[in-house]
């Protein structure tokens, strides 16, 4: 008696479609079309996010301290092996930055949040309906938010305290 191969069932979400693209601003520019606010991140002039900028500050900070200790107390090599240092953590993020290549655009629409996400030349989009959202945080501090649906966790990044609050506004706006 043969048995028949089973061939599993593909599940296919409406809301995410992923593609291999080469011109990122044709992607951008086809959804464009009824977006009350658009923002993309990272920005044009973010080269470190604020907690990438808290973490080093931190981490320079102890690798001074424990050189001056290590050291006897010597300040010109403290401060030598911090910039060493510091060179060293900008070079590799450079470095990583430009390999992984990652840019996200967020539209906000009348009912839905759209976010079209490329990592090298793949792209993922993602439409959240606002009215589906469940719960959410929003964190001003560090421009960072999540979007709680019944699905899953959307991760949001802004580069300006302005579209954190425009979004907020319209997550009230639904509620």
């Amino acid at each position: 008696m043969a048995k028949k191969k089973v061939s599993k069932k593909k599940t296919i979400k409406k809301t995410i479609v992923k593609k291999n693209v080469k011109n990122k601003a044709k992607v951008s520019n086809i959804s464009a079309s009824k977006t009350l606010h658009y923002w993309s991140f990272p920005g044009e002039g973010l080269f470190l996010m604020k907690l990438e900028s808290i973490i080093l500050t931190f981490l320079s900070l102890l690798v001074f301290v424990i050189v001056m200790v290590e050291t006897d107390y010597s300040l010109f090599s403290a401060a030598a092996m911090t910039l060493f240092f510091i060179l060293i953590y900008l070079g590799i993020s450079t470095i990583i930055r430009n390999m992984r290549k990652i840019e996200e655009h967020y539209h906000v629409k009348h009912d839905k949040l759209e976010i079209i996400r490329f990592v090298g030349n793949n792209v993922e989009r993602v439409q959240i309906l606002l009215k589906e959202v469940k719960k959410y945080k929003l964190d001003k501090f560090l421009l960072g938010a999540y979007l709680l649906t019944k699905d899953k966790r959307h991760s949001v990044y802004f580069n300006k305290l302005e579209d954190l609050e425009k979004l907020e506004k319209w997550l009230l706006k639904k509620k």
